[in-house]
């Protein structure tokens, strides 16, 4: 039953961050500026054997300066030149993409979008072509042909392997799809975008994106969530006070409205339509609050920010004046309204009369407000508030002491708004007017009367059965049953006759008629077998049975409603009903059981939280873990209201546990923190709680815990896995010293097999990040000799070759390569390794073997490790006395990875080179050129002392 955690990370993922990689020029700012530095070593280079000029290569080089010069128009006639006479050349795709490219440049997107589907056709397999699908995406979004931006976003997400191709495909994917107000697919989109690529400078946009999508929605509590995140974690975004006015419509919307104020306040913005938008959303959710004086603050400030006849300036005035209503103070809210009543926006004028008639209405001017409602239905017949008016008009007729034309202008709304909130307002004023009368007299006769001009069958039996249960209420149970048959005599409506003959059941049998009660309940299950009063008309009916004598019948009775599994209040009396029948019926055995029943569906004793007990367990074992939190949770509160039941920490463990499964982490805490505290289940518990508020990110609570637990179970089975996941938090916020000392005292457990591995690297990792090298080293040692296989043998061993390294600690570090070589000669941090080697034999004067190993390195080595076994290649060269050579190796650096952090120290070193090879006019040219591409470098600086030097 015990939920076992380790801490797990994919084969082959390195503890410790990889170099940065290299980013293409093309991906990069300044690429034009470096072309012409090129040149200057491609210069030098001029001075090797020449290879011959290509006519084809100088059109497509020539083409392709235009474009990046972007001198769009220009470079378009050149590559269609191209393209129209080397369709063959290895350089056609680019040019394909490129023209394509140049039209897009220019905002000509139609031309733009045909050629990159035309490059996409012709070279879909291109690395290419994984930015022109984003680039046609874009090219299909500003020709608003959004189902095609979509298809071509979802095309790009389906095939792009590139992290920031594919982010922003998902980005832009949601953009187009919340264009199409297809908002579940936006959503969709923008949540890929954060779950898959959490670090992306989009993610705050798609937050806000995912916020707007559930408020379109009409899920306000999913906005919420996601526009918190924003608060939280991007309280730079620039688009914050957005977000918070979002968050204070979605609060609002939840009629949250001081957290909604508060969201609301924090906007800081100068811009007068969001500020806007601010104080307006702040003044609506204080008039929900009922904070009048802060409406009236707020909308002072809207009224400056608002033109005079905006609507942003209606609905200012609406908002004030309905302070003012909320305030009592009537004449003032009288003139803003009228003011609002007169406007030019129809919707907000219409809600502005209807608060006049309101206003009057409170005013105790019921006569002028029924004028003022009846204005309001002339001008907007089929407004949004004329069936209110009509309602509010039988209102002011009540008010007046009129109930029978209340009556009727409540029948006025059921019959022009049948089946609406407002017609069941009306029954519940026509039920109000009754109650209201009172039993008997006058005013009720003029009532019923007025109520029987209701439509027919319907309403008026609805008032009749809502009198008969006053009368029933009042225990006047003949009277009762007499309006109950008046129902039943006209044309009532299905769940009216349920309740009629439900009343007509209940007085019979209140007034020992147990024949006729019979008679009503059978006919009530006969011909209502699905309503609402089934169950309560069987239980009745066996009463009555009873009372009669006829047990057999009233067994068949309570069986019946024990077999449709009631709940709530009626089950206990269904099945001790049950059981007395039975027993009088001589049904021993049926009688025990429902009995039995009995006992095990009432709340309160220690049976119960059995029974709950073993509903819970069947849930669990079955894995439903919702269904056994709910029944976990009432059977927790069961067993705690008995007195010192030993049944608590266990079902609180399970409780937690069940939550836990469930992800609700934060509601499991409490059970676990009880289950922690003693009994069987105590160890366990505090386990699953500190890896609860580690799944929460609240370090500092999980790191507490996780330390709790091993020092109160010292011995215990999660010793050396707690203090691990001490360590855990701290390396998460980057305490290195402090996880240190966790991951030691989890190491001094001598944990075995993955977790001991596991220990050890992260030591060696926060040793490395303290940094304390030589004690990264050792402890990476350790990590390799507990290795569970080649993969992560060779990953240890390399990061203590590293951390060796990083102290000149050469002869150490070597074997330790080797070792890594050794283990996982093609994995992925082959590359290193073999560059790690090289540098040894290096220090060690190897140069020979460190210009093979080079060599071997290169092969599959990229980015800033080819780069840098290319200029240890350079310098194992030099070593041997081989100038002219090593200079070309070092030149390598410079021209195949001119983005790298050695290409300005491998250029120098070229020079250098070529001055011992005696090659002076070479050195001079390869120094100029440095100077051209790396001026602000320490190379530079170097380069121009030896220009000095050698051409003064």
């Amino acid at each position: 039953m015990l939920l076992f955690r380790v801490f797990n990370r994919q084969p082959g993922t390195p503890l410790l961050p990889s170099r940065p990689s290299v980013v293409a020029p093309s991906a990069r700012g300044g690429t034009a500026r470096r072309v012409w530095a090129l040149a200057a070593v491609l210069a030098a280079l001029s001075l090797l054997p020449a290879l011959g000029a290509v006519d084809p290569k100088q059109q497509l080089d020539f083409a392709k300066g235009l474009y990046e010069r972007k001198l769009y128009s220009l470079a378009v006639p050149e590559f269609e030149k191209f393209l129209k006479s080397h369709p063959k050349h290895a350089g056609a795709a680019t040019a394909s993409y490129l023209l394509a490219h140049c039209y897009r440049g220019s905002g000509d997107w139609v031309k733009a979008a045909a050629a990159y589907e035309a490059a996409l056709r012709t070279y879909p397999k291109d690395p290419q072509a994984d930015g022109a699908l984003f680039s046609l995406g874009q090219c299909y979004l500003r020709l608003e042909q959004l189902d095609k931006a979509a298809a071509t976003f979802t095309r790009q997400i389906e095939t792009s392997k590139d992290p920031e191709a594919l982010a922003q495909a998902r980005y832009w994917l949601g953009e187009a799809e919340y264009q199409r107000r297809r908002y579940p697919q936006a959503e969709a989109a923008y949540r890929s975008l954060v779950q898959k690529h959490p670090t992306h400078k989009h993610v705050p946009y798609a937050y806000l994106s995912i916020g707007a999508c559930a408020a379109e929605r009409g899920d306000p509590q999913a906005a919420i969530a996601a526009l918190r995140v924003i608060l939280e974690r991007y309280p730079q975004f620039e688009a914050i006070d957005e977000s918070r006015v979002r968050l204070g419509d979605a609060l609002r919307a939840l009629g949250r409205h001081r957290e909604a104020r508060e969201a609301y306040a924090g906007v800081s913005t100068r811009d007068p339509a969001l500020r806007l938008a601010a104080m307006l959303g702040s003044a609506y959710a204080a008039l929900d609050a009922k904070d009048y004086r802060a409406v009236l603050a707020a909308t002072a400030e809207c009224a400056t920010l608002s033109e005079t006849a905006s609507r942003e300036r209606a609905e200012t005035d609406l908002l004030a004046a309905g302070a003012r209503y909320g305030l009592k103070e009537y004449p003032a809210a009288l003139e803003a309204y009228e003011r609002v009543a007169e406007s030019r926006h129809a919707d907000l004028a219409e809600e502005a009369l209807y608060w006049t008639g309101n206003t009057l209405r409170a005013a105790g001017r019921p006569d002028e407000a029924i004028a003022r409602y009846t204005a309001l239905l002339t001008r907007f017949p089929k407004g949004a508030f004329a069936a209110r008016a009509r309602l509010r008009i039988g209102d002011c007729h009540a008010d007046a002491g009129r109930p029978g034309d209340a009556a009727a202008a409540y029948r006025a709304v059921l019959e022009a708004h049948p089946n609406t909130d407002t017609a069941r307002e009306a029954q519940a004023a026509i039920a109000d007017l009754l109650r209201q009368a009172g039993p008997g007299g006058e005013e009720t006769s003029q009532l019923l009367r007025e109520v029987g001009k209701l439509p027919p069958g319907s309403i008026a039996a609805d008032a009749q059965v809502q009198l008969a249960q006053k009368e029933f209420a009042a225990e006047r149970y003949a009277e009762a049953a007499a309006l109950a048959e008046r129902v039943l005599a006209g044309k009532p409506s299905p769940e009216a006759a349920e309740q009629a003959l439900y009343l007509l059941g209940a007085a019979c049998l209140q007034t020992r008629d147990a024949a006729g009660a019979v008679k009503a309940y059978t006919q009530l299950l006969e011909q209502h077998p699905k309503g609402k009063l089934v169950e309560q008309a069987l239980l009745e009916l066996a009463w009555a049975h009873l009372d009669l004598k006829q047990y057999p019948e009233a067994a068949r009775a309570a069986r019946r409603l024990t077999d449709r599994n009631p709940q709530g209040p009626i089950r206990v009396p269904a099945f001790l009903t049950l059981a007395e029948a039975a027993t009088m019926a001589g049904q021993y055995a049926e009688a025990e059981e429902a009995a039995n029943k009995a006992l095990a569906s009432n709340p309160g004793p220690t049976e119960t939280v059995s029974a709950l007990y073993a509903l819970a367990w069947a849930s669990h074992s079955q894995k439903d873990y919702r269904t056994a939190a709910q029944r976990w949770q009432r059977a927790l509160e069961k067993a705690r209201a008995l007195p010192e039941s030993p049944m608590v920490p266990r079902i609180a463990y399970y409780l937690g546990y069940a939550l836990t499964q469930n992800k609700a982490y934060r509601e499991a805490i409490p059970a676990l923190e009880l289950a922690a505290e003693k009994g069987p289940f105590a160890e366990r518990a505090r386990y699953d709680l500190a890896w609860n508020y580690a799944e929460l990110k609240e370090h500092d609570r999980a790191a507490a815990e996780f330390e709790r637990l091993a020092a109160d179970y010292p011995e215990g089975r999660y010793a050396a896995e707690a203090l691990f996941l001490a360590g855990e938090q701290y390396f998460a916020r980057k305490e290195y010293p402090a996880a240190v000392q966790r991951y030691q005292r989890a190491e001094a457990q001598k944990p075995e097999g993955e977790l001991g591995y596991q220990i050890a690297m992260r030591l060696g990792a926060a040793l490395y990040y303290t940094p304390d090298y030589p004690g990264a080293a050792a402890a990476f040692d350790r990590a390799a000799g507990l290795a569970p296989g080649t993969k992560e043998r060779a990953e240890a061993s390399f990061w203590a070759g590293d951390s060796h390294a990083k102290v000149e600690q050469w002869r150490e570090a070597r074997p330790c390569f080797e070792r890594a070589l050794q283990s996982d000669p093609d994995g992925p941090l082959a590359a290193q390794v073999r560059l790690g080697l090289v540098r040894c034999l290096l220090a060690t004067g190897e140069a020979a073997a460190a210009a093979d190993l080079a060599d071997e390195g290169l092969k599959a080595a990229q980015g800033d490790a080819a780069a840098e076994l290319q200029l240890r290649k350079g310098e194992a060269l030099q070593a041997q006395g081989k100038h002219a050579d090593a200079a070309t190796e070092f030149l390598k650096v410079a021209v195949l990875y001119p983005q790298s952090e050695w290409a300005p120290k491998a250029q120098y070193q070229a020079g250098q080179a070529y001055e011992n090879a005696k090659e002076k006019t070479r050195a001079i040219a390869v120094y100029r050129a440095l100077i051209e591409q790396y001026p602000q470098s320490q190379a530079a600086e170097q380069a121009r002392a030896r220009l000095a030097a050698l051409d003064p």
